[in-house]
């Protein structure tokens, strides 16, 4: 006789991690969460974790083989679509740069980590909004232009000598789960500078582990945008609405 126990049927996320360590959990965390929030009781999300080696990653950034990253990560997502993800999420501002060469040809769904960043700045009406990550992240490239394109806001990064102490703490300590007073204060510090200065209504935590360090409770005076927690919970909208 069959079982009449009912069960709830969802999509899966494909979580390609490892970049680092420390974000792959989290963002498990922060999905599972969402799901909670909208299925109630104890239901959590259908989730395949691909975890790249993050050693791996540090030496293509390294050596600037942006090839050799997109064939790795292309490798992770082919094994999230054999076990039969239904939608291919990355969990890093900085490799994100070869995210869409590594879903090429795909039929997949993939939700770029800059697109719910951008609706939430625009959503906010933000015109001028700073961000902090990885030099790669914050020198100019394609994840401050598809937030600027998205949003419709002006994207500017830190001076050159501050990109470099948050590139810093980043690899030095929040990869390394360090996560010290002092930095939390520098960031700070920085962020509130650019207000001043600069005319900056926001703050997008454009490293997927900073938010483990700042959140919007540290910085009252900026809306402080989180890629990771804002990354997460769109996918978790996304497949509840419909890929």
């Amino acid at each position: 006789m069959a079982s009449s126990t009912e069960v709830l049927r969802q999509p899966t996320i494909g979580i390609l991690g490892g970049t680092s360590h420390i974000v792959t959990p989290a963002y498990y965390q922060l999905i599972n969460q969402a799901a909670r929030d909208h299925h109630g009781g104890d239901h959590i999300a259908e989730t395949l974790v691909a975890g790249m080696n993050y050693g791996n990653i540090r030496a293509y950034l390294e050596a600037g083989d942006w090839e050799g990253m997109t064939r790795y990560a292309a490798s992770k997502i082919d094994a999230l679509e054999a076990a039969g993800a239904d939608l291919i999420i990355g969990t890093s501002n900085t490799a994100h740069l070869v995210m869409a060469d590594a879903m090429q040809g795909r039929s997949t769904p993939f939700l770029p980590i800059t697109k719910p960043v951008g609706e939430a700045i625009a959503a906010q009406g933000l015109k001028k909004v700073a961000i902090f990550g990885t030099q790669t992240t914050m020198q100019g490239g394609k994840v401050m232009n598809e937030i600027a394109e998205i949003s419709g806001a002006e994207i500017i990064a830190p001076r050159p000598d501050e990109q470099t102490e948050i590139h810093r703490i980043i690899f030095e300590e929040l990869c390394e789960e360090k996560f010290l007073e002092s930095s939390r204060q520098r960031y700070r510090e920085i962020a509130l500078r650019m207000k001043e200065d600069e005319g900056a209504q926001g703050l997008i935590l454009g490293c997927t582990e900073i938010f483990l360090l700042i959140e919007q409770s540290d910085l009252p005076e900026l809306s402080v945008l989180a890629t990771a927690k804002l990354h997460a919970e769109a996918a978790v909208d996304l497949l509840l609405t419909g890929v």
